[in-house]
């Protein structure tokens, strides 16, 4: 099949080979400095239980590790009293690396559930409370850079996907819907901002998006969340329309957290049989990716992101999901992706169209056993590309 292909694809080919030989490789690297940063954050101020005395400490150390400049530090020489007390407030955090270690520390706690939480919310002044008001903090929590909120909120995103990989034991098991509706609700809050940001001409925050997809899917691992690509697709995109590429990187996510070695679950059997549950799925999300490129206007440049978000949700559902390989054979999905190769990527989409070529090849081989009808609609259609593609 790879012979029959253009050097352009075929070199595509070899470059995934070897980026997937990479990771797997550096899957194994160990860290060695564990003991000794054990040792380290003994020297470390305490953390409190209270979110409203930890939040205004965790704004210190963001400002500290993000925003240097902007924090007094060992910068203030104002003799007042009020400067002084300014300084002794901030000052476990003045270094860079104690505010670095300080966060990392902090991330394990249970306390970062509501914090973080709060560090999502789009509004700065809910940053700002009673306990941070006479005190330096203030200035931490109220800094209105744009780069500094951006790096806080990725920041909670990143730790409540940590939390919801391995902590969820933190929490009672009552009050997991309701921190999957919080997660939810910024999710939604996030990837609005992102549609819009280009419209307003800003930059958006995808990253942010990605890791609130990646803490959506953790947590429905975890919580066995049957209905959630139904229950996204109801109560998110049916209102949001707009919101279909990230939509699509959530559902992206699903397949990918469920089978994360870094995922914890509080019973190895439930997680066996939520896989299963996304097995019988595919149909929902073949359908909805689908419905996506009936909506892709070629002649509309912004549609390049739906294109792609396609691609890399099909691409991952087929590596994970063993689906049933006469749900591929059926779909419109097969020869709109082989088209967008055959058209060189003048639609968008091109690496993303040869991963799942890749895919479809390692997952549903010629001896496979009902993979027959897809290994025939597949063989003409690589074969094709060598004439095609240049």
């Amino acid at each position: 099949f790879l012979l029959a292909c253009s050097p352009r694809v075929l070199l595509l080919f070899l470059r995934k080979r070897k980026k997937n030989e990479t990771m797997s490789a550096a899957q194994h690297l160990v860290p060695q400095h564990h003991h000794h940063q054990q040792q380290q954050d003994q020297d470390l101020p305490p953390h409190s239980s209270d979110p409203e005395e930890e939040l205004p400490r965790v704004l210190l150390a963001l400002q500290t590790v993000y925003a240097p400049n902007a924090s007094g530090g060992n910068n203030n020489n104002n003799n007042d009293a009020s400067s002084s007390s300014s300084s002794a407030a901030a000052a476990p955090f003045d270094r860079r690396d104690v505010a670095d270690r300080y966060l990392t520390s902090f991330q394990r706690t249970a306390v970062a559930w509501v914090v973080c939480d709060r560090l999502l919310s789009a509004s700065d002044n809910i940053l700002v409370t009673p306990a941070t008001s006479s005190s330096s903090c203030v200035e931490a929590a109220a800094d209105s850079s744009a780069t500094l909120r951006t790096q806080r909120q990725f920041f909670a995103a990143q730790t409540l996907h940590a939390k919801c990989l391995g902590d969820v034991y933190q929490l009672p098991p009552s009050s997991l819907p309701s921190l999957r509706d919080s997660l939810l609700n910024h999710f939604v809050n996030h990837a609005s901002d992102s549609y819009r940001a280009p419209l307003e001409n800003r930059p958006a925050n995808r990253p942010l998006v990605t890791r609130l997809s990646m803490a959506i899917a953790s947590l429905a691992a975890q919580m066995g969340w049957d209905t959630c690509l139904t229950d996204v697709t109801n109560g998110v995109l049916a209102p949001h329309p707009e919101l279909g590429p990230a939509v699509l990187e959530l559902f992206r996510s699903v397949p990918e957290e469920a089978d994360s070695d870094r995922l914890v679950p509080a019973a190895e059997e439930d997680l066996w049989r939520y896989r299963d549950v996304l097995r019988n799925s595919s149909r929902v999300v073949l359908g909805l990716c689908e419905h996506a490129v009936r909506s892709v206007r070629p002649s509309d440049n912004s549609d390049v992101a739906t294109t792609e978000a396609v691609l890399s949700c099909l691409q991952s559902w087929i590596r994970i999901v063993d689906m049933d390989p006469r749900l591929l054979e059926g779909t419109s999905l097969l020869s709109w992706t082989f088209d967008l190769l055959a058209d060189g990527g003048a639609r968008g989409g091109f690496e993303q169209a040869v991963d799942v070529v890749v895919e479809l090849l390692r997952t549903y081989p010629s001896d496979r056993r009902g993979a027959d009808g897809l290994v025939r609609a597949i063989i003409p259609r690589v074969m094709a590309l060598g004439g095609d593609v240049g």
